[in-house]
Parts: C-alpha cells; structure tokens; sequence
C-alpha cells in the first residue's frame, strides 16, 4: 500500500502515527538577541590627576552626560519601539500569508509564498533583524569597546557627583567678591589660581542649580533606562518577538525562501509518502490503522508551542496472512490397475475354461478430490497474480482389488488467481498397485487361490501431478 498525503509544509509538519516520529522547531528562547552593536558612548576628555580640580571634574561629568548619554538614553526608548513595530509588522504578514494559503493547491500555494516572500515580507524579516542588531539593552555592554553598559555609565556618573563632596571637601580661602567658576578654574582678581571646596562650591547658587539638576537628570535617566534591561519584561518581549521571527525565517529557508533566491516548491518538500509493505506473518492476519500527525506551527506566531494533532484513522491495512486453503481436483500421472481373477478361454479350442490374474481398468490419467494448503510466496501489487508453495491430500478411494484406498499427495508451486483461483503442479506421491507372489498378469491361478483378495499389493510410488481448486478470497 503506498500512502500519498499533501500539506502546507510552511505551517505544518506533518508524519504518519504508526511512524511516530516528527522534527521539533527550535526553541524560541533559546535564540539570542541583538547586541551587535559596537559603538559606545564617548568619554570626554580625561583630566590628569595633578590638575583636577572641583570644578573641572563637575565640568567632565556634565559634558559625559549632556554631549554623549543623553543622545542613548533619547534614542534607547525609540530603538526599542522600532525594534518591537518592526517584529509586530513581520508576524501580522505571516498571519495574513498563512490566511491566505488556505484551501490552495500546492502549486497556488508555492506562487503566494514565493510573490509575498519577494514583494515586502523579506524586508519585513530583515527589517526585525536590524531592530534588534540597532537595539541594545541598557545593562549590557558594547562589543568592541571598553565602554561599560548605559546604565553603568549613568550610575558611574551618579556616583560621581556623589563623591564630589568627600572628595574636594576643604578648597582654599577665597577673597571676598571672588566669583565661583563652577565648570573652570577659580583665580582671585589678582590671578591666582585657587582650589575651590565643596562647602563654598555647593553654596554657589549657579553651582548648586547645575549640580542639582545634573543629579535629577542622572537619576531620572537611570529609572527611565530600567525597563529597557535585560531579562526585563519590556527585553524578554521583544526577545520573544525576535525568536519568533527567526523561527519562521528558518521555516521560509527550509521551503526554498531565502534573501538570495526564492525557489519554493511544494510538490516535493508538501508531499508525504509512505510505503505499508505487508511482511511474512506465519498464519497471522495483521491491521494497521493509519493516521496522520500533525503539527502546526502557526500558534508559534503568537508565542504559543505548536499545536500536535493526532487525526482520526483515515486508512486500514489489512495483511492477510500468507497461509490459504483450497480443496479441488487433482489429476495424477501414475497409472492405477484394478486386478481380478478372470475366466480365460483354455489352450485347448472348445475345451473347458481356465482362471488368469488380470485387470478389469487400467488408468493412466486419474482424478482425485483434494485439499491444498498454499504458502504464498511473492504476489503482484493489486494482488491479481501470486506465486504460492502447495502441499496437497488426497484420497485414494480404491477396493481391495486395487490395493485398497489410501491418502496421497502432491507437492510443488500454485499460480493464483485474485487469491482464489489456484494452479497448482508438481510433484505427486501415490500409490500403485501389483501382482504379490511373483505372480504377472495372465498367469493361471492355482487351485488353492479363490479370490483376489491377499494377492495384491500396494507401493508408493511418484509422478507427475496438477491440480484446479477453488478458495476463500482474502
């Protein structure tokens, strides 16, 4: 039996129970996100240690924060949404691609892949790549470069405004009517460079406003980074969208959708096939239910595992066991005499008659009823013609004439017929029968031999024998 069944095999994977077996996607967790990206946020200048001052560390703080971070903690929120719209986008256009393969024929189905693969969905795919590749979480680190993450840079600053006042406690004295620098050197009116302390720094109103809204900014930046860290909710998301849509670009790949060709196929890659040859089973008649499993993907769209289905039995194969019976007629080639004792014309013409051992049938060609049991050997597809090994019984039915009845057989090869016709030749073993004593045909019959009885005997021998018979279909 040779089982052809057609499917989407963009959506599905489809296999045969009795099989039982099928290729399980990829786990969507396990693919990885992003984090391509190999640029960082820039340092400003770094100050040697011999002439840093309050103020000029104040001043490199606010430029890190103000000329470089708060170009990433800008664009980390609308990096995020791109990234998420660009997955959204690509999932919606293959729920609609596979709404639409519906009820199409494989070759319908193959050109709708293959024209919505080439017309945007491609784009749509490469698109969800570089979101993610263009979107880094705020807790992990550049590649190439030894820049920390967003949010250690934003917690290093943080920090750093809050060392500034154990670290620059005690300035120098400063004159009266000496203006504060609060991002420069300090000198007197005179032109003396002097260190200013965190104590007359901090009282500075301008100094103060600056320090305080940088401190703000910083800690508003650091709760707004937050949720876009990894293993967040807001990552996990799109994490999960992003495997998504990686999962089915590997599934368009596998149906012959890729960014450099499309050459999509489904009278192959859509069509199950599957041989249920029926094996040598001794004297055993087998079924075997056949049902289809299958495994939808589409629920993997909307983060769902796919969807098993084990359908109802659609087909029964039955294997007849190979052992069959038939009865019939069976014809021998070995001859079969039946004796008497025979009142002969004696030597003498008009004398009194004489008694002779002789026959009263002499068959060479003889009809037997017969049961056959046939093995089957090899048959034809549609079971019309099969080879069969046969062994067959017959009876003998003989007076004691002929040596009395006995069983015989016939051995050897059967053509069948729809499995009820036989033909059946070979080899037949039977019995004949003969004068005992030494006695020959024509010979006179001694005075003290009455009957015929007790004169003949019985042998096997063997020749040649076919057989019709008639069975059972199976």
């Amino acid at each position: 039996m040779c089982i052809e069944v057609d499917y989407d095999p963009l959506q599905y994977r489809v296999s045969f129970s009795n099989v039982e077996t099928r290729t399980p996607g990829p786990d969507p967790s396990s693919v990885l996100l992003g984090g391509g990206k190999s640029g960082a946020a820039p340092q400003g200048k770094v100050i040697p240690e011999a002439e840093k001052t309050l103020s000029k560390v104040f001043a490199q703080l606010s430029e890190n924060y103000y000329n470089y971070l708060t170009v990433s903690v800008e664009q980390e929120p609308t990096q995020y949404a791109t990234a998420m719209a660009a997955q959204a986008k690509t999932i919606t256009d293959i729920k609609a691609l596979l709404n639409r393969l519906t009820g199409l024929s494989l070759k319908d189905q193959a050109a709708e892949v293959a024209s919505t693969y080439n017309s945007g969905l491609n784009n749509d795919i490469q698109n969800a790549y570089k979101g993610t590749t263009d979107f880094l979480p705020s807790d992990q680190p550049p590649k190439k470069s030894s820049a920390g993450s967003l949010l250690q840079q934003l917690h290093a600053l943080s920090d750093g405004l809050d060392r500034l006042s154990f670290e620059y406690p005690v300035g120098d004295t400063l004159p009266d009517k000496t203006i504060i620098q609060c991002t420069g050197d300090t000198v007197t009116p005179d032109g003396k460079l002097l260190k200013v302390g965190w104590r007359d720094w901090y009282a500075d109103s301008n100094c103060k406003q600056l320090f305080d809204t940088l401190k703000k900014a910083s800690g508003d930046a650091i709760s707004a980074m937050q949720p876009y860290a990894i293993y967040t909710d807001n990552v996990n998301a799109l994490r999960a969208k992003a495997a998504i849509v990686e999962y089915w670009d590997r599934l368009f790949q596998s149906v012959g959708a890729t960014p450099d060709s499309v050459n999509v196929d489904f009278q192959n890659s859509g069509v199950l096939r599957d041989e249920e040859p029926c094996g040598n089973i001794f004297n055993q008649n087998a079924g075997r239910a056949i049902s289809l499993v299958t495994v939808d993907e589409s629920p993997t769209l909307d983060g769902n595992p796919p969807a098993v289905k084990t359908q109802d039995s659609f087909l029964t194969v039955t294997c007849a066991s190979p052992i069959s019976l038939s009865a019939g007629v069976a014809f021998s080639s070995i001859r079969q005499k039946e004796f008497a004792i025979i009142k002969s014309a004696g030597n003498t013409p008009g004398g009194p008659s004489v008694a002779k051992f002789g026959t009263l049938s002499d068959s060479r060609f003889r009809p037997l009823p017969a049961a056959f049991v046939h093995g089957r050997l090899i048959e034809s597809a549609d079971h019309k013609v099969g080879l069969h090994a046969t062994l067959g019984v017959s009876g003998n039915i003989q007076g004691q004439d002929s040596g009395g009845s006995s069983a015989e057989f016939l051995t050897g090869f059967s053509l069948a017929l729809w499995r009820t016709i036989y033909l059946s030749a070979g080899l037949h073993i039977g019995t004949k029968a003969e004068l005992a004593g030494g006695f020959q045909e024509g010979d006179l019959v001694p005075s003290d031999i009455s009957t015929i009885q007790g004169q003949v005997k019985r042998s096997y021998t063997q020749g040649f024998g076919f057989a019709f018979s008639f069975g059972s279909p199976k």
